[in-house]
């Protein structure tokens, strides 16, 4: 037995001195009693019997102090909230689905309340309430109570973000149950994915055998709905550099593009009832594309859809006189067949330079430098202002300007040196490089590798933005450390650690930095800590069409496992009220004082 808003010690602490108060009550009169005497040879009792705040020398009514004492008893219980032990009971979790898919009219207040009803019927303190939006968000723990969820619920709407059942799900199953098991109750309008099904009974064989249970809610879908279900972008098919193709798919009508200035569209529909507009040579040039449903529905998270195009001019690039006649020709090559770069006139007029190292031409600009091999610098030096992971500043640039594909141990038997990748602190960025590996001797400019390699660092140079091909909500994406910073807040439930609704100041959201996963967590716009912009939106299939429960299979209903949080305080102040008729009747039929 334990208590919700006392402790045990003021429990008792408390019963000791109502029994003591109760005694001493007893034994006191506390008021002046007028008694007919019929003869003076009962005077002398009569005047004991009416004497007043006199205690007398002995206890006479045990009985009638018995009863009252239990019922102040029974009423200083209930006032302490007595709720039974949760480390023998079974544990209850209800997932309620907070995701884009329980838009529309009251569908998510009426969730709430059947939630709330659920809790009510089992035991406050082993059940515990969760919504699962952007991130899992507990309504209700164990041993609170529901007057804390009418609370916390209050103003609480659907986040804009694909379903995170599943994760929630997971990440409450790795939790040590109680002994006695625990059920996961989840309110969805779809089933479970059978993905996270078997992993849930995976860990339930490793970590509590035939103790967890999973019992689905059916909540009515939303009917009708249509929406954007992908919205990406490509390097055109062109070849245009600075253009790309945008391509949207929907339900029901084709997606409408906005901001493609007059780029040419095409539409089509699939067998399974989607519709694609494809736009072809969309001008790069930072701005931002929206894919909307031809009709507005219910469900508002997926009627439109935004892309934030990355800024991709050609870039102009100027080369020294002084260049080896090898580096120079082979540059040359690479400007003339990478549609991204063109040839400066001088230096003036160009974003980059490629010049000796150590010269002042097109001095204050990014430069990819050739450097001598016999002064012992590096193969490669990255120069950059200071960062705050140096390390990860490394890997990135690695991976940014393509060194991976190089065959850096043929490089190294040639040169008959170790090849070594290194980052250095500057005002401006820049690449240095061996003037050596230019020879023919290296055979490094004869390789695919090379072309890579220099329209990737001259882009590097330039601060090139990246293609986002597509950023949706909520999903998955692979982790290369970056922080983003929330621009426009959605309106919906806060999660801790996110951007809050509706406020000027916007929290960081970071990925995880060993790569293991990396969402940005609701629709909105993002940025990047190194200025570049996102736009994530709900692309999510299973929110526009949820998948229905199967023909012909029974969702569980679970029925109530144990007495509700308030029922001990009810059947004490119930048991005290009869006890108080009791006392009452008792009393009028002069059988107690």
């Amino acid at each position: 037995m334990s208590f919700t808003t006392l402790s045990p010690l003021f429990v008792v602490l408390g019963l000791a001195g109502l029994a003591g108060l109760l005694y001493a009550l007893q034994r006191l009169r506390v008021r002046h009693q007028e008694v007919t005497v019929v003869t003076t040879l009962f005077w002398k009792e009569a005047v004991e019997e009416a004497r007043a705040r006199v205690l007398v020398k002995r206890f006479r009514h045990p009985w009638a102090y018995a009863l009252l004492l239990l019922i102040a008893a029974l009423l200083w219980i209930a006032l302490a909230g007595p709720s039974a032990s949760a480390g023998g009971a079974k544990q209850h979790a209800l997932l309620l689905d907070g995701s884009a898919r329980m838009q529309g009219g009251t569908r998510f207040a009426d969730a709430l309340s059947i939630v709330r009803a659920r809790a009510a019927e089992l035991p406050r303190a082993a059940t515990r309430v969760v919504v699962a939006g952007a991130f899992p968000v507990t309504l209700l723990d164990a041993g609170e109570e529901l007057v804390l969820f009418d609370e916390r619920a209050r103003g609480l709407a659907p986040e804009a973000t694909a379903a995170s059942l599943e994760r929630a799900l997971l990440a409450l199953a790795a939790e040590k149950p109680s002994e006695a098991g625990r059920v996961f109750e989840v309110f969805a309008p779809a089933p479970v994915d059978p993905g996270a099904v078997e992993q849930l009974a995976r860990a339930r064989s490793e970590i509590s055998p035939a103790r967890t249970e999973l019992v689905q809610h059916a909540l009515a879908p939303a009917t009708g709905n249509t929406g954007i279900v992908a919205l990406g972008a490509s390097p055109a098919r062109s070849g245009a550099w600075d253009a790309v193709d945008v391509l949207a798919i929907a339900s029901g009508d084709a997606p409408v593009l906005e901001g493609i200035g007059t780029a040419a569209v095409e539409t089509t529909r699939d067998a399974d009832g989607l519709a694609r507009t494809l736009a072809r040579d969309v001008p790069a040039r930072g701005g931002r594309i929206e894919a909307r449903v031809a009709r507005a529905d219910a469900v508002t998270a997926d009627d439109r859809a935004a892309l934030a195009l990355p800024d991709r001019p050609v870039l102009r690039v100027a080369l020294s006189p002084a260049l080896p006649a090898s580096a120079a020709n082979a540059l040359r090559l690479v400007l003339d067949a990478d549609p991204g770069l063109e040839l400066a006139d001088d230096a003036a007029n160009a974003e980059a330079v490629a010049r000796v190292a150590g010269e002042a031409f097109g001095a204050g600009k990014p430069a990819l430098e050739l450097s001598d091999a016999a002064s012992g610098a590096p193969a490669f030096v990255l120069s950059r202002p200071a960062a705050d992971d140096p390390e990860r500043e490394l890997a990135r640039a690695f991976a940014d300007l393509g060194l991976a594909e190089i065959d850096a141990l043929d490089l190294a038997e040639r040169a008959a040196k170790p090849i070594e990748l290194v980052l250095a602190d500057a005002d401006a960025r820049g690449v240095a490089v061996w003037s050596e590996l230019f020879d023919e001797r290296y055979d490094f400019t004869r390789t695919r590798a090379f072309p890579l390699f220099a329209g990737r660092a001259l882009r590097w140079l330039a601060g090139a933005s990246p293609l986002e091909s597509v950023v949706a909500a909520g999903e998955l994406r692979l982790s290369d450390d970056r922080a983003f910073e929330s621009v426009a807040a959605p309106r919906g439930a806060n999660g801790a650690g996110t951007a809050q609704s509706g406020s000027a100041a916007s929290r960081s959201v970071r990925y995880d930095p060993v790569g293991a996963e990396a969402r940005l967590p609701r629709a909105g716009e993002y940025k990047e800590e190194r200025g570049v912009r996102l736009a994530a939106s709900v692309l999510d299939r299973a929110t526009t069409s949820p998948a229905p429960f199967p023909q012909g299979t029974a969702v569980e209903s679970a029925s109530s496992s144990g007495a509700s949080a308030l029922a001990p305080v009810a059947w004490l102040v119930l048991a005290a009220l009869v006890l108080l008729f009791v006392e009452w009747f008792l009393s009028r039929t002069d059988r107690i004082p």
